[in-house]
Parts: C-alpha cells; sequence; structure tokens
C-alpha cells in the first residue's frame, strides 16, 4: 500500500506498506526559493538492513 501525506505547502510524505508492514518512508521538501528539491528515504533492504538516503536536485 502507498500512502501519501501533505505536511506542509512545501513538504510531503510517502509511506510504502506491503504485507501491513512499513518498507520505506519518504520525505519531500522543497526549497523555498523554489531552486531545489530534498528527498530523505529511509527504509529497509531485500537483505533486511536498515537503509537511509538522501537525494538533493538543484535546478540548472
Amino acid at each position: 500500500m502507498l500512502r501519501l501525506h501533505s505536511l506542509a505547502a512545501a513538504r510531503t510524505a510517502r509511506t510504502v506498506t506491503p504485507r501491513d508492514e512499513i518498507m520505506s518512508t519518504t520525505e519531500r521538501v522543497l526549497a523555498a526559493d523554489g531552486q531545489s528539491f530534498t528527498s530523505h528515504i529511509k527504509g529497509v533492504n531485500s537483505a533486511g538492513q536498515a537503509t537511509n538516503n538522501i537525494l538533493v536536485f538543484e535546478r540548472e
């Protein structure tokens, strides 16, 4: 199951829950100036290990 939540005007959260257990959560934040976008992903990989990734996108 995929759940989307709006946290604020420039923030959203996404939760992926197959088989009723949380597989990953993603929080996305758009910068106030609109020039960058950050995605913070926490979850568990196929081996059961915790993952923590941060992606930053910048407009050119």
